[in-house]
């Protein structure tokens, strides 16, 4: 059956006010009648994908994007934006546990040349293109997808309050013509969501893409933390708002709940997060992340 797109449903999203902690009388009210799902007991739910998720189900996948401002780099042909941010996260149900692959935007397969790299593959082929890879490089089904651009991660930052991180080194870039500035200090820093979108942004450290991925690593993990904390239950409201405009994935209501249920018992430690193994190579000019196809389906294996 055909994957259904769609935006983020309102009813699920107001959950989040009782999953970041809050009410204990609507938290009981929600809960009580969605524990047995969320806890796996319950025989499944149609999702808006047309899978089910079932008890004897002990895994679930999602692709997360992130869109680019513009189709950028040596293949540019103006169609649509390239991934600027790809990771695949993996859910185990039945132990409540997160795997999260975070794949370069710049990798190439094999003998691939830049202009098959994944983010390319993103804006010639759209998230289904892109799921198809994924899972031919990794040897697991990709399953559901998120998608979300820049101007929906500023949002959702702005909406939080900001997320906390320590910005390693000064980061001072700009490109006028592309109308980006960035200019970051190095320390402790609550980044806005212009902030954010120029941390996650910047490769002019020496490290190029892969710079980028440790970044967004990092953040990734910055967010998550602040995300189920107390100090957010009160911006509920935006950050449905936010995400309800910002995000598209093929989720239901009752899955998205689930995984946001396995993703609360991290919020006392750090994510998993974890860099897809391979090696910088220049082809023709332009810096790929190699990766080989059997490695990457062992190493991923390894993480299941």
């Amino acid at each position: 059956m055909a994957k259904r797109r769609r935006r983020i449903r309102w009813g699920c999203l107001l959950i989040l006010v009782f999953l970041t902690g809050g009410i204990a009388g609507g938290a009981v009210w929600i809960l009580a009648d969605n524990w047995r799902y969320l806890t796996g007991v319950v025989s499944g739910s149609e999702s808006g994908s047309g899978q089910v998720v079932t008890r004897d189900q002990s895994t679930l996948n999602v692709l997360a994007v992130g869109q680019g401002e513009i189709t950028d780099g040596p293949y540019d042909d103006g169609s649509d934006r390239q991934a600027d941010f790809i990771a695949l996260a993996m859910f185990d149900l039945r132990h409540n546990l997160v795997r999260i692959i975070n794949i370069p935007r710049n990798t190439v397969i094999g003998s691939d040349g830049p202009e098959r790299s994944l983010g390319r593959i993103y804006a010639s082929l759209g998230i289904e293109g892109l799921q198809t890879r994924v899972a031919e490089l990794l040897g697991v089904e990709t399953g559901y997808y998120v998608i979300a651009d820049c101007q929906g991660l500023r949002s959702f930052v702005d909406a939080m309050g900001g997320v906390e991180i320590f910005v390693d080194n000064d980061m001072r870039y700009s490109d006028p013509a592309a109308g980006l500035e960035i200019n970051l200090g190095r320390g402790y820093r609550r980044l806005n969501g212009s902030e954010a979108d120029s941390y996650l942004r910047y490769r002019s450290d020496g490290l190029g893409d892969i710079g980028r991925v440790q970044r967004q690593n990092k953040f990734i993990r910055g967010w998550e933390q602040q995300f189920f904390s107390w100090s957010t239950l009160w911006r509920a409201p935006m950050i449905v708002s936010s995400l309800h405009q910002s995000l598209v994935t093929d989720l239901d209501d009752r899955t998205m709940l689930r995984l946001l249920y396995v993703l609360a018992h991290y919020r006392s430690m750090d994510l998993p997060v974890y860099v897809l193994p391979g090696r910088t190579m220049t082809v023709n000019r332009f810096s790929c992340w190699r990766v080989d196809r059997e490695a990457s389906r062992q190493w991923a294996a390894q993480l299941l």
